[in-house]
């Protein structure tokens, strides 16, 4: 499965509207494209919505989904940067959320 395809899986499953695409060297690595949605002015602004790269736009997916987030990293962890950690833990599992939606989605009869 692709970036773009987990971004929108993730934010399907968490009500959130992609309203476009770009790439942005100031999200991340500018390798990746980005999703942007609508910003704190409704659909007359747009913000970029990474939870990958982004504490609060992690933050946020979690609260949305009503996610419980417990961490405890061992002092033996290879694991440098905890907080990327957390996000990608929010990330994967807003995806998963997603793919069960879209599963759930398809067995649903046709009336």
């Amino acid at each position: 499965m692709g970036s773009r395809e987990q971004y929108e899986l993730a934010a399907k499953a968490a009500g959130i509207t992609i309203r476009g695409w770009s790439f942005s060297s100031k999200i991340c690595s500018g390798k990746e494209e980005v999703p942007f949605i609508d910003g704190t002015q409704g659909k007359s602004s747009k913000r970029f919505w990474n939870p990958k790269y982004s504490d609060c736009d992690a933050f946020r997916l979690a609260v949305k989904l009503g996610f419980v987030v417990y961490t405890e990293i061992p002092s033996d962890s290879e694991i440098k940067d905890e907080r990327h950690a957390v996000r990608m833990s929010i990330f994967n599992m807003a995806v998963e959320k997603g793919e069960q939606d879209d599963a759930e989605m398809r067995e649903l009869p046709i009336p």
